[in-house]
């Protein structure tokens, strides 16, 4: 999702330059901002839940994928987040509990296992841009500032976030070539899966409660944004996750690399079934497949870089164009956004919003913020027709935030002042 919105802890991770109009932000433990993100660009529900026959179904969603697909699920919870003022810096700091799956899904390989070779025959290429996943949970506890330059019109700031990994898995390596025609398979493979955290049993045993809060698995992250106004313009940038993280707990090393001439299946005439153990196994030893342990490796943080322009219409209502490219795996993806801020008062705005995510999905999204003395509580939904609609649903968002915003108005310089919150949320 691609918006605008004053959440002030939420911004202030998104872009460590956002500005905003409050000098000391308390974030309220676990509710301070919590959020789900979901999107799947393969199909919606009612293009398999429906009474056409199982066939159509899965052959309808097949005929109509792009090349490769995306499933992607993010979670977000704030458990502390502190954030004040001194003269024209601005600190905050903060842990936080995030989880995700990404998958990346490619169309002919789903074809060829559901059609087999009757409808695909010449050569298949994959690699990790087509076909990758990768799931992550942990914590991060963040340290950020920002200050003005140049007459209060510039901000520049940056965060360091310290990592600590609960569990992971990622295909790092997918490089396989298929030879198909009527009579057999030609199969090269040369594959690397890596995963931290398979058996969490055992490892909460090793370490005890110590590896849950902080475990082994550690890395380092940083974010850098920039936010410039000119007249009734604002512009911002911003870098997030440059980084990795160095996996240790609980590892396992999955490797398989070779070459097989598949020509189908035989029949066992004793059991009367398809020898699929005896295919198996000779799979097994033709590609050489190997799991070893204790062995640690990196993993790189999906880097986000996004960029907006606002446009300050009259105090009561913005308009503001963002652009989000986000890097996983080998693959650059393209959000863009389109919003409408309305604010009939001091103590209260609303939000219509257009986005593209994945250049495909196209969302409306509507949200609202108020202060109630010194509470203020944000509240955001994506994808309005998919709400009435839920069969339609491809994507879909829900933001929660309750957070203490105290000494309004003493802020660390004229931007802040001039300015509510101005940035581009994103998954991170």
């Amino acid at each position: 999702m691609l918006y605008q919105f004053s959440e002030i802890n939420q911004n202030l991770m998104i872009n460590p330059a956002a500005s905003h109009q409050y000098k000391t932000v308390l974030g309220i433990p676990i509710i301070g901002h919590a959020s789900v993100d979901y999107q799947n660009t393969m199909f919606q529900a009612k293009d398999y839940f429906n009474d056409k026959s199982l066939n159509y179904r899965v052959e309808n969603i097949l005929d109509n994928m792009r090349s490769s697909e995306n499933i992607l699920i993010n979670q977000n919870l704030d458990l502390l987040f502190v954030g004040f003022a001194i003269k024209k810096t601005y600190i905050s700091l903060g842990a936080r509990q995030i989880s995700s799956v990404n998958m990346a899904l490619p169309r002919d390989l789903l074809k060829l296992a559901y059609y087999g070779n009757s409808e695909t025959f010449g050569d298949l290429s994959l690699s990790r841009k087509d076909m990758n996943i990768e799931i992550f949970a942990g914590q991060i506890y963040h340290f950020g500032f920002q200050h003005s330059f140049f007459n209060d019109s510039l901000i520049i700031g940056a965060r360091v976030k310290r990592i600590f990994g609960l569990a992971h898995a990622q295909v790092s390596k997918m490089d396989v070539d298929l030879q198909l025609d009527m009579f057999k398979w030609q199969v090269e493979a040369d594959i690397l899966i890596e995963t931290s955290g398979e058996d969490f049993k055992e490892t909460m045993k090793v370490g005890g409660l110590q590896n849950l809060i902080l475990p082994n698995n550690r890395g380092w992250g940083f974010d850098f944004g920039a936010t410039y106004k000119l007249k009734n313009l604002t512009l911002s940038a911003t870098l997030l996750n440059v980084g990795s993280v160095t996996w240790k707990n609980d590892t396992k090393i999955y490797t398989s690399k070779g070459s097989y001439d598949f020509k189908g299946l035989t029949f066992d005439q004793d059991s009367k079934n398809l020898d699929y153990k005896s295919v198996l196994d000779t799979l097994a030893a033709a590609f050489n497949v190997k799991d070893t342990s204790g062995i640690s490796y990196k993993s790189k943080l999906p880097a986000h870089f996004l960029s907006g322009i606002d446009f300050t219409l009259n105090p009561k209502h913005r308009l503001g164009l963002t652009y989000q490219g986000s890097v996983w795996g080998d693959k650059l993806n393209h959000n863009f956004g389109l919003n409408y801020v309305f604010s009939p008062g001091k103590r209260f705005q609303l939000i219509l919003a257009y986005s593209l995510l994945s250049s495909r999905l196209n969302n409306f999204s509507i949200g609202v913020s108020g202060v109630l003395g010194p509470l203020q509580l944000v509240l955001l939904t994506d994808n309005i027709y998919g709400l009435v609609m839920p069969a339609t649903l491809k994507s879909s968002s829900l933001r929660v935030g309750l957070n203490l915003v105290l000494f309004k108005d003493q802020t660390t310089s004229k931007l802040l002042k001039d300015e509510n919150t101005k940035t581009i949320p994103v998954n991170n």
